[in-house]
């Protein structure tokens, strides 16, 4: 008897264990349902299911706006740059404090014409850009070395006057007695704005003062350069004594 009632409740759990197990995969197969096809417009978007396509989903990605870090290569380069430029700018600045002994002021419209007749030169002088001025310098026998007037290698081309490059931009009307701390040459300037390249000298403005010190201060991400947190160029700056800096910048 008791071998019976227990071959009995063995077979009865058997039972249970078999009729849940038959319950449950017939719930999961409700669930699941059957995989409804790709509409066309789905399969143009470029949707696919394990069932349909076994390629990966192509995603246009946009990389307009993604910040490329320079290279160690263009990080070198721009630093050679600066130090030329720096360099450059001091030869610059002690040409420009003898040629104010010379013609009573820095190259302008006026020195033009005292230069013409104090060394007879039948080239054209004259002030309106940059390589105007920095030419009275090399008319004047001040500065014969036609190349410290940029920071790139100069090359073959050659100006009007026969200056192989220029690329520093020149603050006009001024002389030494004026306020010491005032920018007499500045760089990167683009051509025609007040807005410095941040890619030329590596992100770095070179500013060369009347009293000849030469500095490198960080151009902001708009182009500025600030100086006590004003703009370089702002009239209310101390040294520009309100009035509006005179640019002189490289010819295009």
């Amino acid at each position: 008897m008791r071998t019976r009632k227990c071959l009995l409740v063995i077979g009865l759990i058997a039972m249970l264990v078999a009729l849940l197990g038959f319950i449950r995969n017939r719930e999961n197969k409700g669930l699941a349902g059957p995989v409804p096809a790709l509409s066309k417009t789905a399969r143009q978007s470029g949707v696919s299911s394990s069932d349909t396509s076994s390629d990966p989903v192509k995603t246009k990605v946009n990389r307009s706006r993604a910040v490329v870090p320079p290279s160690p290569e263009e990080i070198e380069a721009a630093l050679a740059r600066r130090l030329r430029a720096v360099h450059n700018a001091r030869q610059i600045g002690l040409a420009l404090f003898e040629f104010e002994n010379n013609f009573g002021a820095f190259p302008n419209e006026e020195t033009a014409a005292a230069v013409k007749q104090a060394t007879g030169t039948t080239a054209r002088l004259g002030a309106a850009t940059a390589n105007d001025c920095f030419y009275q310098l090399v008319a004047a026998n001040i500065l014969p070395v036609p190349d410290l007037f940029t920071w790139d290698d100069p090359g073959q081309d050659k100006d009007a006057h026969g200056l192989e490059k220029c690329t520093f931009s020149y603050l006009s009307g001024m002389t030494a007695s004026g306020n010491s701390s005032r920018p007499l040459v500045v760089g990167p300037l683009v051509p025609g704005t007040q807005v410095f390249d941040r890619k030329a000298l590596g992100g770095k403005a070179v500013v060369l003062r009347v009293d000849n010190s030469v500095s490198t201060v960080a151009i902001e991400e708009d182009g500025t350069v600030k100086l006590d947190g004003m703009d370089i160029f702002d009239p209310a700056q101390p040294f520009w004594g309100g009035s509006e800096p005179q640019i002189k910048w490289p010819e295009k």
